[in-house]
């Protein structure tokens, strides 16, 4: 029988040097599927699941459209995005307002995944469902241009950039009523969070996007009933009002709600 390694090679020698390798050979995928240029026929737009207006607090889905306005098939490469994070994170996001001024990016952990070439035929369509909250924080109202871009795969140039999607929508402020409806919409879908979790950047619960000093009061009193997924609002809201609703919340006789509000 062979033997696997060299009696003069440590193991550790031939693990490393086989990462190394590995590591490598990602690399030169990585480059070659980084080889290819932007297709000429490459064409992208957004459409918005609820329209353009919204209100602060609203998820905000839309839909990315790759399309082939060419007579020629070309590939594009998808995936490689989506451990760690639960969503596709090549794609990427900017959104500003009238002034120019962009929401803030969220940040999330990107694990990678496993990718592909595909084809795209002349007049075919790929599509990908988002959600806006995965990417930016939505934190105040206003008029956005949203601009999304996703790699594909191809070596994009200044001569030839790849293909951003943009659209615009507008986000209003709630109510005192809408802001409490929205609260108590979100708290009777809401799932246990394990302690730790709270304030984690992988937390799932729609409370982290009431990220406004309008929903404080709302988000206060669901806290207070025990429902410690609420701070997730009141942690996002960058105000002193904010803290000092934490600081009431360390005197409450709930112990879940006390470790939350310390957290």
């Amino acid at each position: 029988m062979k033997r696997l390694f060299s009696q003069r090679q440590p193991l550790g020698v031939v693990i490393l040097t086989t990462a190394i390798g590995f590591i490598q050979f990602l690399s030169l995928a990585e480059a070659a599927g980084h080889s290819r240029p932007v297709p000429e026929g490459a064409r992208v737009a957004l459409s918005f699941a609820s329209g353009t207006n919204y209100v602060l607090g609203d998820v905000i889905e839309l839909t990315f459209t790759l399309s082939n306005a060419s007579a020629q098939t070309f590939q594009y490469e998808t995936g490689g995005d989506y451990r760690g994070a639960g969503f596709l994170t090549r794609f990427k996001f900017t959104v500003v307002d009238e002034t120019g001024v962009a929401l803030p990016a969220e940040t999330w952990m990107n694990m990678g995944g496993l990718s592909g070439l595909r084809q795209l035929k002349p007049d075919e369509e790929y599509s990908e469902a988002l959600r806006l909250q995965n990417y930016v924080r939505v934190n105040r109202p206003g008029l956005f241009t949203v601009r999304v871009v996703h790699d594909f795969g191809w070596q994009a140039t200044p001569a030839e950039p790849s293909p951003a999607a943009e659209g615009k929508i507008a986000i209003a402020l709630p109510t005192p009523e809408q802001a409490e409806k929205r609260a108590r919409a979100i708290l009777a879908d809401a799932k246990p969070e394990k302690g730790d979790a709270l304030g984690a950047y992988w937390t799932k619960t729609d409370f982290r996007f009431l990220s406004h000093a309008n929903f404080l009061p709302a988000l206060e009193r669901c806290a207070a009933e025990g429902k410690e997924q609420a701070m997730e609002g009141v942690q996002r809201i960058q105000s002193k009002e904010a803290a000092l609703a934490l600081t009431r919340l360390l005197d409450h006789p709930m112990t879940n709600v006390v470790h939350a509000a310390s957290r």
